[in-house]
């Protein structure tokens, strides 16, 4: 029986107005986010690090591989629900029949200049599979939206885009025994 462990990391807390969608968009971090470095438990030895190609992600990961000399390989499939128009608007200044709209199906509905739930779902689940089909030790360390994902998946729950949000630098860990 071959077993391993998966930990999902989403990235500290960022420097940017309350409000603000921001998804794709390249936001720094809060000062002092150094903290949550030592969040990863050290008594599992993962293999490798999957991180976002966006800064408030990749600062996290280089940080922790070199702590811990592991790889981090960049996964661009792993970077934050693209919401096209949206991004850098505060929610409130979206049209509200846009986001009722996408809110009433969420899966199939392009926000504009952006993406379905389906498209970022159908990409964090490759990722999900190929680190399964792997079964290696590995910490995901991304963003809210592909993070609810992978965990309703790894947990085999109802995937919902519009469910719960892991924490600012919060980690979960998951064993698999298979």
């Amino acid at each position: 029986m071959t077993s391993f462990s998966l930990g999902i990391m989403r990235h500290p807390p960022v420097d940017v107005a309350l409000g603000t969608c921001y998804g794709h968009r390249d936001i720094a971090l809060k000062p002092g986010w150094e903290i949550f470095v030592n969040i990863v438990p050290q008594d599992i030895s993962f293999q490798k690090i999957y991180a976002s190609p966006v800064s408030r992600c990749l600062k996290l990961a280089e940080v922790i591989a070199i702590q811990r000399n592991i790889p981090c390989h960049i996964d661009h499939r792993l970077i934050e629900f693209n919401f096209g128009d949206w991004e850098g608007k505060l929610w409130d200044d979206i049209p509200r029949e846009l986001i009722d709209a996408w809110a009433k199906d969420p899966w199939n509905w392009h926000v504009p200049g952006g993406e379905s739930g389906q498209e970022l779902l159908t990409r964090v689940t490759a990722v999900w599979n190929e680190i399964k089909n792997r079964k290696e030790n590995a910490i995901i360390i991304s963003h809210g939206g592909p993070l609810r994902l992978i965990r309703a998946l790894a947990q085999e729950k109802t995937v919902e885009l519009l469910g719960e949000l892991p924490g600012f630098g919060s980690f979960e860990l998951f064993h698999f025994s298979k």
